[in-house]
C-alpha cells in the first residue's frame, strides 16, 4: 500500500450530517481522520440524510444488524457487496474517496478522455488545429 501524500492530509470533505430534529448540519471531515472503512460507510449513511431505518430496508438487511455492524468494537463486518449499493442510496463516493486516498489516489469526477473531449472539441470550435487523437478505447496519440 502506498502511504497518503502530504496533499491528502488537507483533503476535506463536505458532508451533510441529518440531526434527530431533522435539520442538516454541514461538517467537514477530513480524510485522514475517518481510521476505517466501516467508518467511511457509517458517515455516507449519517450524511445521506436519508434516515438508518430506510437506509437498512433500501441495503436490504435489518436496521439492528446494520448499527452492530457500525460499531467499531463488533466483530460483524459490512458486507463488500453492498457497499455500491450503499454509495447509489446515500449519494456519497466518500467510502471510494477515503479508500481511494488510503492508497495514495484522488477520484477526479471526470474521465481524463472526458477532460480530452472536451478540449478537442473547444480546440476545433474555435478553429484550432488539434495535435492529438483520441481512438476507440480512450488511447491518446499525438496527431500525424
Amino acid at each position: 500500500m502506498v502511504e497518503p501524500t502530504i496533499e491528502g492530509l488537507f483533503f476535506l470533505r463536505r458532508l451533510s450530517v441529518a440531526l434527530d430534529d431533522g435539520f442538516v448540519d454541514l461538517k467537514t471531515v477530513r480524510l485522514e481522520s475517518i481510521s476505517c472503512m466501516t467508518e467511511a460507510l457509517e458517515l455516507a449513511v449519517r450524511g445521506s440524510g436519508v434516515a438508518p431505518k430506510a437506509m437498512a430496508d433500501r441495503l436490504g438487511i435489518g436496521y439492528d444488524h446494520m448499527c452492530r455492524m457500525f460499531r467499531r468494537h463488533d466483530s460483524r463486518h459490512f458486507p463488500q457487496d453492498l457497499i455500491e449499493t450503499l454509495m447509489r442510496e446515500s449519494k456519497s463516493t466518500l467510502p471510494l474517496e477515503w479508500l481511494a486516498w488510503r492508497l495514495g489516489y484522488r477520484l477526479h469526477e471526470k474521465s481524463l478522455g472526458l477532460v480530452l473531449e472536451a478540449i478537442r472539441d473547444a480546440l476545433l470550435a474555435d478553429g484550432r488545429d488539434v495535435k492529438f487523437s483520441i481512438h476507440e478505447h480512450g488511447r491518446v496519440e499525438p496527431a500525424g
